[in-house]
């Protein structure tokens, strides 16, 4: 039988030996507009320190029986954004108050923000074994209100 250990053993493994480092960056986001569509008035705090892990990105699959072609369907992703895998005991954030910015590389040259629905977490037992994280290229390399 498998076990929430054994599994996330195995799959921290899998990503420490092919996979590459990754910058973490959390902020805090305020607003001090009159909305929450006022993006002129989005202010981002950095909160804590540069995280580095170890990961793996994938292109996007247009398969049409993968889990990428449906949200291609719907219009979640794009060709051109990527999946990262990170291990279960990684903290990420997509919305809300808190969002997380990815640098992919030592040194990083690209940016990636979380796609917004983007972060599917796999458990067993309770335990978070994974992340599957869809990410999308930040072309200014920084969000907009980020300081």
């Amino acid at each position: 039988m498998v076990s929430a250990s054994n599994l996330m053993a195995d799959v921290a493994s899998t990503i420490q030996s092919n996979g590459e480092l990754i910058r973490l960056r959390h902020y805090e986001k305020s607003w001090s507009g009159t909305s929450d569509y006022d993006e002129e008035y989005i202010t981002l705090q950095a909160t804590g320190g540069t995280i580095w892990v170890k990961g793996m990105h994938f292109p996007i699959s247009d398969k049409a029986a993968g889990e990428d072609h449906k949200y291609l369907e719907q219009g979640i992703i794009r060709l051109d954004d990527k999946k990262l895998y990170l291990a279960g005991s990684v903290t990420v954030y997509s919305t809300g108050s808190k969002i997380t910015k990815i640098g992919i590389g030592s040194p990083t040259t690209d940016e990636y923000q979380i796609i917004e629905r983007g972060i599917q977490t796999q458990s067993l037992g309770g335990t978070d074994v994974y992340h599957k994280i869809y990410i999308r290229y930040l072309t200014a390399g920084s969000f907009i209100g980020e300081y």
